[in-house]
């Protein structure tokens, strides 16, 4: 028994030591009927490929509701209890949907963070905040994050991040299909036009770095808004 006791502690330390500190997806089943104080937020949050890093980059970012705490999300979301990761919603780019139920009030996107291996990069400078509005009973997208990483190439073996650009992207007609897809229980709840759209603006969130070249977006805007 002793020994058996010793062979599964390790393992437990491991559950328990990877449990996400991200906020999870909302369920497939989700209510308003039972949520009734509670509106939804959605969007998209996208990253370059990057070769020879051993798929181990990912990027998170921190909502900020008005006289309330930090809620983080991420761009990859880890299965409960293990240190792996979900295959992502999209085919032809790392990334997935993000869907949220929050209370009702005011919010912000607040800040980011690359996170590769160990090493965890944030801002220079905390970027503006982009606010957004959550209404009880209403669904609201916020956007398409997409995260370009400035690498510096290690011993022409490893591929390794710097820094970089967050790009704000209204990409709304992409993310409601893939929305519709995955979550048909919550579109038939409402109209499928009273999405109210809220994105605050078009182009880099936070440009602390002479990394990015503002002659790059339009290639990028087109590429992300053809991604599947």
């Amino acid at each position: 028994m002793k020994k058996l006791f010793i062979n599964i502690y390790p393992l437990f330390l491991l559950l328990l030591s990877s449990c996400s500190i991200y906020k999870p997806n909302i369920d497939s089943n989700f209510n308003f009927l039972e949520n009734s104080n509670s509106g939804i937020v959605f969007g998209s949050l996208t990253q370059d490929n990057i070769l020879n890093t051993f798929d181990k980059e990912y990027v998170d970012y921190s909502i900020l509701k008005k006289n309330g705490p930090l809620i983080k999300i991420s761009s990859r979301e880890q299965i409960p209890l293990l240190p792996y990761f979900k295959f992502g919603d999209f085919y032809s780019i790392k990334g997935r949907l993000f869907i949220l139920a929050l209370p009702e009030g005011e919010y912000s996107l607040y800040s980011w963070g690359i996170m590769q291996g160990d090493n965890y990069i944030k801002p220079g400078n905390r970027p503006n905040e982009i606010p957004f509005t959550v209404n009880k009973g209403k669904i609201t997208y916020i956007g398409n994050m997409h995260m370009v990483f400035h690498t510096n190439n290690f011993l022409y073996l490893i591929d390794l991040v710097e820094t970089g650009t967050p790009i704000l992207l209204d990409n709304h007609e992409r993310d409601t299909k893939k929305l519709k897809l995955k979550y048909p229980n919550i579109i038939s709840q409402f109209p499928y036009n009273a999405i109210s759209n809220q994105v605050a603006f078009i182009g880099p969130w936070s440009l602390d770095n002479d990394k990015f070249n503002l002659k790059d977006l339009e290639k990028i805007k087109q590429g992300l808004m053809n991604a599947y």
